[in-house]
């Protein structure tokens, strides 16, 4: 009977660590990034479905371009096409000359670069398209492309911020044609979060149901001071800089995470969890950022003057501390603390939590008036509850440590 442990530390960083050719997508951030994308293969599923020979595609010039550079090399009557990736929920740019096009439509359609251009603007348009769909389907059937769904849309204009541009020539029978793959940042992000995530999946099946993993449902954050937060005692309430979950209905919006990382976007109504979607961005690179650190009026029912005076150095500790000492001591107690509301804590395997997708449903496991866990980088801190303040939402310590 196989029973189910806690993962150790070690197990975890290794699921969890990028993959090393994730780390170069700063460089190369798309295929390069994750891996070495097979344009070989590519070009002999196109020529398959199209019945030609000789067909080849080579990535030529990888860089970054501003918004104004885009089309450099390729005219201003160049068609854009962009496509749509899901579940990335961003788009990459294909960009041809209007003079390439025919004669790629020529090639694909007749087998051959001695044939006429298609006479017909509107039939070369329509084969183009279709070039493009089946192009698509062919790339995606590639293993490292299998859980993205393109959606190809009409001719758009191009992005108007900076991207990562790759070139492409399409080489048939000695003659070639040019295209060039426009990718922009927040692709590339939402790229190496995605193969990050699916990282986990190159554990061994046997490992994945035997580790057991925990899972906290995020409802909301605040940012302090140390100094801020050891003047805190049960009772005491702080204003969340954010909370998207209403105490009063058991329902709102939350975040499930595993340590510090989110993992999916999370929609609760009174003991139901309904997975809405993947979590694209990371609490400790973006909330610790974005949230304005809280003022000293955001807490309530201070501690009296003669408790703090009770917690202060004496005078003749005072005096043994050295002015570096004391401005160290100073420094600590103004490092910032970002403090996660968490609503329960879930307990799964390795094996269940890689097979949960956009649409799932779970069990909260506690009832909601139980009171949340606040915790610091995954570590309990205290425990308090939501309450409002007028149209405020913030928590009431219960607990402290």
């Amino acid at each position: 009977m196989t029973t189910t442990r806690p993962a150790t530390f070690d197990e975890i960083w290794t699921i969890k660590k990028i993959a090393p050719q994730l780390e170069k997508l700063n460089e190369i951030p798309l295929f390069g990034g994750v891996s070495s994308f097979d344009w070989s293969e590519l070009a002999s599923l196109i020529s398959s479905r199209f019945n030609v020979k000789s067909l080849s595609l080579q990535p030529g010039a990888q860089e970054w371009l501003l918004p104004g550079e885009l089309r450099k090399g390729f005219g201003h009557d160049a068609v854009v096409f962009p496509i749509d990736l899901t579940p990335l929920g961003s788009t990459v740019y294909w960009m041809m000359p209007k003079q390439e096009i025919k004669k790629l439509t020529s090639w694909m359609l007749s087998g051959s670069t001695e044939k006429p251009a298609i006479a017909s603007d509107l039939l070369q348009e329509g084969f183009y398209q279709y070039i493009l769909l089946e192009t698509l389907d062919a790339a995606f059937s590639i293993d490292l492309l299998k859980t993205l769904t393109p959606i190809l849309h009409e001719e758009a204009p191009l992005p108007e911020e900076k991207a990562f541009c790759i070139d492409i020539t399409i080489q048939f029978q000695g003659k070639s044609c040019h295209g060039r793959l426009i990718i922009p940042n927040e692709l590339r992000l939402h790229w190496g979060q995605h193969f990050e995530r699916l990282n986990m999946r190159s554990v061994s099946p046997q490992l994945a149901r035997d580790i057991e993993v925990v899972l906290g449902i995020k409802t909301g954050s605040v940012l302090l001071n140390q100094s801020q937060w050891e003047t805190l005692k049960k009772g005491d309430f702080i204003l969340l800089d954010r909370g998207s979950y209403d105490p009063l209905h058991s329902k709102g919006l939350a975040t499930l995470t595993l340590g510090t990382t989110a993992l999916f976007q999370l929609k609760i109504e009174k003991n139901k969890i309904h997975l809405l979607n993947f979590a694209f961005t990371y609490e400790d690179a973006t909330d610790m950022t974005t949230n304005n650190p809280p003022e000293d009026d955001m807490l309530e029912d201070d501690i009296p003057e003669d408790d703090v005076e009770d917690t202060d150095l004496s005078e003749e500790t005072q005096e043994t501390l050295t002015p570096e000492e004391e401005a160290e001591s100073v420094g600590i107690k103004e490092t910032p603390m970002f403090i996660t509301v968490e609503l329960a804590r879930l307990r799964m395997t390795l094996e269940k939590l890689m097979q949960l997708a956009p649409g799932n449903f779970l069990e909260l496991p506690i009832q909601s008036d139980q009171g949340m866990v606040l915790t610091v980088n995954g570590q309990k801190i205290g425990k308090a509850e939501l309450v409002y303040l007028g149209e405020n939402l913030g928590v009431r310590i219960t607990e402290l440590g």
